[in-house]
């Protein structure tokens, strides 16, 4: 693996062809190793003007890949600009709603591999990325999961029930602790999860509560395919959830 020191002096040009290298030896089972080590380097210690050039790449080997390890390696290195790159990548004019909307699109895919790299990917995203609230991001993340979960399609739902998972057990998840004793307060009434638990302006804590709400509707509902994940889901829920209320909910009739 070369030197980070060496691409970081590269023109752009000339990075570009060295990143679009490397995602080519993805597709070969005795580089994708070396090759995903060094992609991983590179996005950790990328300058903020190289970010597009990067995003724009794995965008396109994402896109176009017929490799599945090629696929997943892309979607990972979006959570590694989440990881190290957080600042930068929230600084970019539209680029976290495109790796959202690009991981998103993922929870399709054939490959369960790449499925679990699009659910860990989303729960790096929402616990490292700000954007001056966290509601923000949580907002960007919670629409498409919600209406992959709608899909008649048992992978897609399980793909992203295990994102929403990923994003409820890493910390800080958006407002969870405020949003559960809110929870707690109105022993899990419905009305006040319809309503959002009077959160105001539509914040992290109220859009949390939304998600609550929407998960017990979809326990019992029949054209749920997923249904493992989201107990799996309900599980991840309960250890954070000490008073009990939420699960308690989940034994409780839901009208409407």
């Amino acid at each position: 693996m070369r030197e980070r020191t060496e691409w970081q002096s590269l023109e752009q040009q000339e990075l570009k062809q060295l990143v679009l290298l490397e995602l080519a030896k993805l597709s070969d089972r005795d580089t994708q190793r070396s090759a995903g080590e060094t992609l991983h380097s590179m996005v950790e210690h990328a300058q903020a003007r190289n970010l597009p050039l990067l995003l724009t790449c794995l965008y396109t080997t994402e896109s176009h890949s017929p490799k599945a390890c090629a696929r997943r390696e892309c979607v990972l290195r979006f959570a590694t600009l989440a990881q190290h790159q957080a600042d930068h990548l929230a600084a970019q004019p539209g680029a976290l709603g495109k790796v959202v909307s690009t991981v998103c699109r993922r929870l399709r895919d054939s490959d369960s591999k790449v499925r679990e790299a699009c659910a860990y990917t989303m729960g790096q995203l929402a616990a490292h990325v700000p954007l001056g609230s966290s509601a923000s991001v949580w907002q960007l993340l919670r629409k498409p999961l919600m209406e992959q979960t709608s899909e008649q399609n048992g992978e897609g739902q399980g793909a992203a029930l295990l994102a929403l998972q990923q994003i409820l057990v890493l910390p800080p998840a958006p407002s969870l602790s405020a949003a559960l004793a809110s929870f707690h307060k109105s022993g899990g009434a419905h009305h006040s999860l319809a309503e959002g638990g009077g959160g105001a302006g539509g914040g992290s804590k109220s859009l949390l509560l939304r998600l609550l709400h929407r998960l017990l509707r979809m326990y019992r509902l029949s054209t749920l395919h997923a249904r493992a994940a989201l107990v799996r889901a309900r599980g991840t829920l309960g250890q954070k959830d000490r008073g009990g209320a939420a699960v308690a909910a989940w034994r409780r009739p839901v009208v409407g």
